[in-house]
């Protein structure tokens, strides 16, 4: 776990370099950091996407991109409305919807409701269920699932599954894990935190 915090740790540094100060709030997300790196790793741990190596980098790669690993993130994918309405929830962003849809394929899903899905471990159960499903359902590698998981349907290489796919490649790399994504980082910001991540000196 400490190396996949690690890594975490240089992602964020490198969008809040203030993290060094030691203020409550900073302190609070290096805690939220702590406690996801932890859930990837136990619950990623099972291997049964790619590997129990694989696995929990390809979490940490769709909990950045979501949340930036923060253990009690806002709603998202929010309608711009009068009264908003917002479609995803927790750490991992899952739509409130997807219970319902999910239950009949996944027994699992039957007792999540939303509130469950904003608890930190059941946002990152919910999310590896996900990628699961679109592993079986989609042709293809882990851009491909990645990139099904944002969109909800198997759409082939879409953007942010690309992002997602360079990103885990990158977590791979440095730990020693073959990610098995052909996906090259797609825009600067990517780029950047492929730098930060392969970053050798201790933070």
């Amino acid at each position: 776990m400490e190396i996949v915090l690690m890594l975490l740790m240089r992602l964020a540094l490198l969008e809040s370099p203030t993290l060094r100060d030691e203020s409550p709030k900073n302190k609070a997300y290096i805690e939220s950091v702590k406690t996801m790196s932890q859930l990837y790793v136990e619950v990623g741990g099972a291997g049964e996407v790619v590997s129990p190596k694989v696995d929990p980098l390809l979490l940490a790669a769709m909990g950045y991109e979501e949340s930036r690993h923060r253990v009690r993130s806002k709603d998202g994918d929010c309608d711009r409305t009068e009264k908003p309405y917002c479609h995803a929830v927790g750490p991992m962003q899952v739509g409130k919807t997807l219970p319902k849809q999910m239950a009949k394929r996944d027994s699992w899903w039957a007792t999540i409701t939303t509130e469950k899905l904003r608890e930190p471990r059941t946002s990152v159960e919910a999310a590896y269920r996900l990628l699961r499903h679109w592993k079986g359902a989609c042709k293809g590698g882990p851009v491909e699932w990645l990139g099904a998981w944002s969109a909800g349907k198997c759409v082939g290489k879409i953007q942010l599954g690309k992002r997602r796919c360079a990103l885990a490649k990158a977590f791979g790399e440095e730990v020693g894990a073959d990610v098995a994504c052909s996906a090259p980082a797609t825009d600067d910001a990517t780029m950047r935190r492929i730098a930060a991540i392969r970053k050798k000196e201790e933070e």
